[in-house]
């Protein structure tokens, strides 16, 4: 071999060996890229699941609220129609027929 296809075959192997570092940089950043986004999703998927379960509370305590003041209402107005058959029971002027 000449001295002129040596030193192209050095040049060739020196731009193989730059080429093969490139591209292993190349898959380091990527793997590195990849396990962040898997993390991101998985931090994501945690975030919304722990939000669903708040709305899902938050739902059921309204509800549970609700029927509380369902029940107060009605205990109320049973208190109230209660006393005033009594009002009217023991007054002079009891309740007329049709207005029970």
């Amino acid at each position: 071999m000449t001295p002129a296809e040596l030193q192209e075959q050095k040049d060739l192997e020196l731009y193989k060996d730059g080429l093969t570092k490139s591209l292993d940089l190349f898959e380091d950043d990527l793997s590195r890229k990849l396990e962040r986004f898997k993390d991101a999703r998985a931090a994501e998927g945690e975030y919304l699941k722990t939000l669903s379960t708040i709305a899902t509370d938050s739902w059921e305590k309204s509800r549970d609220g609700t029927k509380q003041l369902i029940l107060s209402a009605s205990a109320i107005a049973t208190l109230y129609s209660g006393v005033v058959g009594v009002v009217f029971a023991v007054k002079d002027n009891p309740l007329p027929q049709r207005g029970v």
